[in-house]
């Protein structure tokens, strides 16, 4: 789909947008390669020591390293394996393409919707992990790169959520960020599935077409929503109705993705190095957590009386 002229021509001849980082492009040959494997990828991982570094922190974590010690990129790689090393990769680096410090509300949204896309994919058994996390993560990079190009547009950051703020988007600009998303990562070379599913980002597809990638992407923003706003009613109800079209989700089967989630959340500020959730946002999770945990004794206690 072509985005609007006034939209497309300053995107395609700004300056100011960041292009696809080279070692980006070299992961992206590397796909491509028959044979690639772990040397392969260190060999051009190693190239940015910003991200050897993240790929290190990635590894470390709890979850993954247990009581192995991660020093090395051979370490981390090690751990992580060739796909996930791959992916993590080519997320940080695309991601760390825009300056976030100015853009901290969005890059927080997009670093924990790519966390719940790993979750959800986990939870309705989606092969395609990787593509999910990176179509999750990268989802808003039309919002960064409407910034840059569009007048006025820092004003949408005031939209209740992101279903208002597309729908004040079409009818001031003819198009979304979803879009203009879509556009750039065709630009940028990325695979025609992560296209597609940023550009179906915030519609809700229904869960008869048959679940797949585009379901958990669309997904991982409305739970992304939740840890950003603290009780939010709104938002809550929207990622309620999203979770029962896409994925044909019970209230139950939200408040345990949202824990699982939570659980998520420290590993994810230790890589990034950042606060995603506020203290208000954690303790209610914290609270929601130990309400979990206390219905699930119950329910266990009652199937064995």
């Amino acid at each position: 789909m072509a985005l609007p002229p006034d939209i497309e021509r300053p995107l395609r001849f700004t300056r100011a947008l960041p292009s696809i980082p080279g070692v980006a492009a070299r992961l992206l040959e590397l796909a491509d390669a028959p044979n690639a494997g772990l040397p392969e990828l260190a060999s051009v991982v190693q190239r940015d020591p910003a991200l050897v570094a993240k790929l290190i922190r990635a590894a470390a974590t709890p979850g993954r390293a247990g009581a192995r010690k991660i020093a090395t990129l051979i370490d981390a790689l090690a751990v992580l394996g060739f796909n996930g090393a791959y992916t993590l990769s080519l997320g940080f680096l695309l991601l760390g393409a825009w300056d976030t410090r100015a853009l901290e509300p969005i890059w927080r949204r997009s670093v924990i919707a790519g966390e719940a896309g790993r979750v959800i994919a986990a939870d309705l058994r989606i092969g395609n992990a990787g593509e999910v996390y990176l179509g999750a993560l990268l989802q808003d990079i039309g919002r960064l790169a409407m910034r840059v190009v569009v007048d006025g547009y820092d004003a949408t950051d005031q939209a209740a959520n992101n279903e208002a703020l597309a729908k004040h988007e079409q009818a001031t600009w003819g198009t979304t960020h979803a879009e203009v998303g879509a556009w750039l990562a065709e630009r940028w070379g990325l695979p025609s599935g992560l296209v597609n599913a940023i550009r179906r980002s915030h519609e809700v597809p229904s869960v008869t077409e048959g679940i797949s990638a585009v379901h958990c992407v669309a997904l991982s923003g409305r739970f992304a929503d939740l840890f950003l706003v603290a009780g939010d009613e709104l938002r809550i109800a929207i990622a309620q109705r999203a979770a029962a079209r896409i994925a044909g989700y019970e209230q139950d089967d939200i408040d345990r993705l949202v824990c699982a989630l939570a659980a998520k959340i420290p590993e994810a500020e230790s890589v990034f190095q950042c606060e995603l959730v506020d203290s208000t946002v954690r303790a209610m999770l914290d609270s929601a957590k130990e309400l979990l945990q206390i219905r699930c004794v119950a329910e266990q206690r009652a199937e064995a009386g």
